[in-house]
């Protein structure tokens, strides 16, 4: 979003300097969803070094935002992103430490 409409990214989630930063995230967040979405179609499932990273990327995303709404040089969709990046965390993690046989992501009629 933000290497797409930067001014409409900034409105809502506050001033972001540099700008190229922010462009730079999200190229990198964008990456890792893609390469994460290609795996899962190809493989039928994520290996779980990919699944720790979607977790971590989850988490700190989720910090991130929380962060910067308490020390309020965010907006308050920060607080709302963190309630969405959190629990996608805990479902990767859930997932990752669940029995190997459950780890499918997709099933497939037979």
């Amino acid at each position: 979003w933000p290497v797409l409409a930067f001014r409409s990214f900034e409105r809502m989630t506050g001033r972001r300097h540099p700008r190229r930063l922010a462009r730079t995230a999200g190229l990198l967040i964008a990456s890792t969803g893609g390469v994460l979405l290609g795996t899962a179609i190809r493989r039928n499932r994520i290996p779980k070094e990919l699944g720790w990273l979607a977790a971590t990327h989850a988490m700190v995303l989720g910090t991130t935002s929380v962060i910067r709404s308490v020390r309020g040089t965010g907006v308050r969709s920060n607080i709302t992103d963190a309630m969405f990046e959190f629990p996608i965390a805990l479902g990767w993690i859930a997932r990752l430490t669940a029995p190997e046989t459950s780890r499918t992501i997709f099933s497939r009629a037979v």
